[in-house]
């Protein structure tokens, strides 16, 4: 199976790139404004919660954005299946972090996704696998950020 996908570069790898970096803009800002507003009103520490869940977002961010400009200069499916990976990844944080970082994860989210649906586009996945994708780093997300809150959970 030959997973090179010989498309020229076009404007919506551009926009695709781009959305991809506004999105881990905030991703990046938005945890480390939550850490920083936290940590100077909590008494007690960040670890491993919202640290571990922080971080987790961030890391997000930035793979995301190097699997979208790969994607976009190298035209491997394999780098645009791992964005809709990262994409679904951010799902759970938006739904566990619902009334704390789930709207800027939402806005993460979108972004990624508008990124992943351009370069989509452009080079013709099937879509089947796509969604795949997106649902399985939704489920391998939400099972660690389950492990993450288990960690954080004391035991009594």
């Amino acid at each position: 199976m030959n997973d090179q996908i010989e498309q020229p570069r076009s404007r919506a790898d551009f926009i695709g790139i781009a959305a991809a970096f506004i999105g881990t803009v905030i991703a990046v800002v938005g945890a480390v404004s939550v850490y920083t507003e936290q940590a100077r009103i909590s008494v007690s520490t960040l670890w491993p919660l919202p640290g571990l869940v922080l971080l987790l977002w961030t890391l997000l961010g930035v793979i995301g954005l190097l699997a979208a400009f790969l994607g976009a200069m190298k035209a491997t499916a394999n780098w645009l299946q791992g964005l809709w990976f990262i994409s679904g990844a951010f799902i759970p944080i938006i739904v566990l972090g619902a009334f704390s970082i789930g709207p800027y994860a939402l806005i993460t989210f979108l972004l990624f996704l508008i990124s992943a649906l351009l370069l989509a586009f452009t080079r013709h996945p099937k879509w089947l696998v796509s969604f795949g994708w997106l649902v399985m780093g939704a489920v391998l997300d939400l099972g660690l950020l389950l492990l993450i809150i288990s960690l954080g959970t004391p035991n009594y």
